[in-house]
């Protein structure tokens, strides 16, 4: 797998008042690679894919990836409320054609550790 590089924006999820903008989604995906970007992430954090319903974010997810035409790499916030959930997400946003990225969440916990005298949990960290 190729290391990550340059400039990756996450996208908020632009919705209509029923349902997922599906027109918004591209239109910001269009704008994110043409002022720079070498990627994009949806449904994480800013996108709040953790609140959706398994269908919008999967439509998300879809769209996000199909508006990038290859690109660049799309990352995919598979937030969930139990592990399980997660990891199904996960396996759902490989599937779809979404990044794996593992290594940066034990990064962060590194990053953390190095700068508080409080631990996080470790679950991530590889290297325990």
């Amino acid at each position: 797998m190729r290391e990550l590089k340059g400039v990756m924006s996450l996208i908020p999820t632009p919705m209509t008042e029923e349902a997922l903008d599906e027109e918004g989604v591209r239109a910001l995906v269009d704008y994110c690679m043409e002022n720079g970007c070498h990627g994009v992430g949806c449904a994480a954090a800013i996108g709040e894919g953790y609140l959706m319903p398994h269908g919008t974010w999967r439509r998300l997810v879809e769209t996000t990836i199909d508006q990038m035409r290859g690109r660049g790499p799309v990352l995919v916030g598979c937030a969930a409320m139990g592990t399980a959930q997660a990891v199904e997400l996960c396996r759902e946003a490989e599937e779809l054609g979404g990044r794996r990225r593992p290594r940066l969440q034990a990064r962060r916990v590194r990053s953390l550790q190095r700068c508080s005298a409080l631990q996080p949990l470790r679950e991530h960290d590889r290297r325990r």
